[in-house]
Formats: structure tokens, C-alpha cells, sequence
């Protein structure tokens, strides 16, 4: 699956793409640029100005993420895609709409606010673990 994600994501170099990317930023504490909302290492994208698009899969299931919800539909989009040009199916009755609540993903729940990201477990995952 790694060699068809790296089709997926193709030339991040390329203009039209929902994946490009331009240069990798770094947010360290004590830089005077540092912002806490902001990744400590991201792909930066100098056409739209944000971080940039990406895909993130476990197992089977993958997401996208983008600046807003338009970016975020192309990169699945392009991701979904370029996986059927493989001939892997994509089962798009399944994708979720973006969201900064998405619910959980793999036991885990993302919290996403203008303030901050915060991480918890779902209680069916802390039973298990209990």
C-alpha cells in the first residue's frame, strides 16, 4: 500500500495539485516565529499559504486534510481517485464529510479548536484497556 500512496500523493512540485507542497517549516519552541497551534515540523505550501494537504491511512481507512473544507474534498478527492486507477477500491458511500469533529478514528478522538488540539480515547477504548 506505501508504493500506492506515493502515487496517490505524486510530484509535490506540481501547481494543480491538492498535495503540493514547496518547503518543510520548522516551529520550535524559543524561535520567535513559534506558534503552539502549528506542528512542530510541517510541509508548507507557498501557493495557498497554509500547511499542506495530506493523506493519512490506517489499515484500511484514510483521511485527508487540507486548509478548509473545499481543499480537504480535493485531496480525497485525488486520493480516491488514484486509487481506482490502480485498482484499489475506494468506497465512497464511506467517506465523512471534513470536520474538525470527525469522531473517533482507531479508538482515538481529536478535538480541533481555534485555541488548541487536544487528544482523548473513546470510553469503549479505555474499557478494552482497563
Amino acid at each position: 500500500y506505501y508504493l500506492a500512496e506515493e502515487f496517490v500523493i505524486g510530484n509535490p512540485k506540481e501547481k494543480d495539485s491538492p498535495l503540493r507542497w514547496d518547503r518543510i517549516v520548522l516551529n520550535c519552541l524559543g524561535d520567535p516565529n513559534w506558534d503552539p497551534r502549528r506542528p512542530e515540523v510541517m510541509k508548507w505550501d507557498d501557493v495557498r499559504d497554509c500547511i499542506a494537504g495530506a493523506i493519512a491511512t490506517f489499515v484500511d481507512d484514510g483521511r485527508g486534510s487540507g486548509r478548509d473544507s473545499e481543499h480537504s474534498w480535493q485531496v480525497l478527492h485525488c486520493c480516491a481517485t488514484r486509487l481506482q486507477h490502480l485498482g484499489i477500491q475506494v468506497a465512497l458511500r464511506k467517506v465523512r464529510p471534513p470536520s474538525q469533529r470527525p469522531g473517533a478514528w482507531a479508538g482515538s478522538v481529536f478535538i480541533i479548536t481555534t485555541d488548541k488540539i487536544a487528544k482523548s480515547v473513546t470510553q469503549k477504548k479505555k474499557a478494552r484497556e482497563i
